[in-house]
């Protein structure tokens, strides 16, 4: 009869450098991995296109539209209703508005998020430019339960008619 005192222990196994290592070897391993990841990407997409999008999101909340859309959701009394207060605007903007600061005629579209104390929203926006002047055509917030709610913009309802002809 064998004695169980006498055979090996677990402990006593020989692991290798794996077994001893993998606790602090898998995350500097992920880690590496990413800083690649994230310099190829840097070096060979990502400069012109993250300083594209930061100058869009740049001029798009500049512009007359953007700052006419935030006034027009801010006195909207259901978007008030849904998201609190204050509201404001949360990421960045996408989408497009004229580059040329002296143009008579253009078209603005974009989107951005706005939050309020009690929840947040998405935003579409477009505009048109007639003659220098700006106005809203349609201003959309989508709530995050998926309710599309159209914010109304008033002004010139002839923004979507082509200007009198005069020969």
């Amino acid at each position: 009869m064998e004695n169980p005192d006498s055979t090996p222990s677990a402990c006593s196994c020989q692991t290798g450098w794996m077994g001893r290592n993998w606790k602090w070897f898998v995350p500097v391993l992920l880690l590496l991995c990413v800083v690649v990841a994230v310099g190829l990407f840097w070096a060979f997409v990502g400069k012109g296109e993250l300083i594209e999008v930061y100058q869009a999101d740049k001029r798009i909340k500049a512009s007359e539209p953007f700052k006419m859309a935030l006034d027009a959701i801010k006195a909207d009394a259901e978007v008030v209703k849904q998201l609190g207060e204050p509201l404001e605007t949360v990421g960045q903007a996408s989408g497009e508005v004229p580059k040329d600061a002296d143009a008579k005629t253009g078209n603005a579209n974009f989107y951005f998020d706005i939050k309020g104390s009690k929840d947040s929203a998405n935003v579409h926006c477009q505009g048109k430019m007639i003659d220098g002047k700006w106005g809203l055509s349609a201003l959309y917030v989508t709530f995050t339960d998926g309710k599309r709610h159209p914010v109304e913009v008033g002004g010139d309802s002839s923004l979507d008619e082509a200007p009198a002809w005069k020969p």
